[in-house]
């Protein structure tokens, strides 16, 4: 699967990095997206967050090497990025509203087919603290808010 055109990645140049694992019949996730902890099942596993993501789940972190493949017989097993004290850069899902207001606030996430995207102009139960942009790029630089982290063992 090739949906996400454009990975989000740390930022940090010694992010931490963990394991996780993904329940067997969850959706393959790729290199380069997010990851939530699964709290409809067992809490020690992991899925893609879904549309509008927000603050209402506990954060991982985003994918940096898929060890295992999840299929719908076996688990998988991934490395992500921690997102404790890891800033991310990604695409914004419209480029034209980065602008200078939506600095320190935080938004939610969208996902469209699989292809993630923060969303720059959705602040209801936002999740993602911004820390910065690049409009020319469409790019925005944001980083978990501490109360949603998916904290490791």
């Amino acid at each position: 699967m090739a949906n996400q055109t454009v990975p989000f990645h740390a930022l940090n140049p010694t992010a931490r990095v963990r394991e996780v694992r993904l329940v067997a019949g969850a959706t393959a996730p790729e290199v380069g997206q997010w990851l939530i902890q699964d709290t409809a099942g067992d809490a020690e596993y992991y899925q893609i967050p879904a549309d509008g993501a927000s603050n209402a789940d506990n954060w991982g972190g985003v994918i940096s090497e898929i060890l295992s493949a999840v299929t719908a017989t076996a688990d998988g097993r991934y490395l992500i990025f921690d997102a404790q004290d890891t800033t991310f850069r990604g695409p914004a899902t419209t480029s034209g509203n980065l602008a200078t207001s939506i600095l320190n606030t935080k938004v939610t996430m969208d996902v469209n087919s699989s292809y993630q995207t923060v969303d720059e102009n959705d602040t209801t139960n936002g999740v993602l603290f911004v820390e910065g942009f690049d409009a020319d790029a469409g790019t925005i630089d944001v980083r978990v808010d501490v109360d949603n982290l998916a904290m490791s063992a």
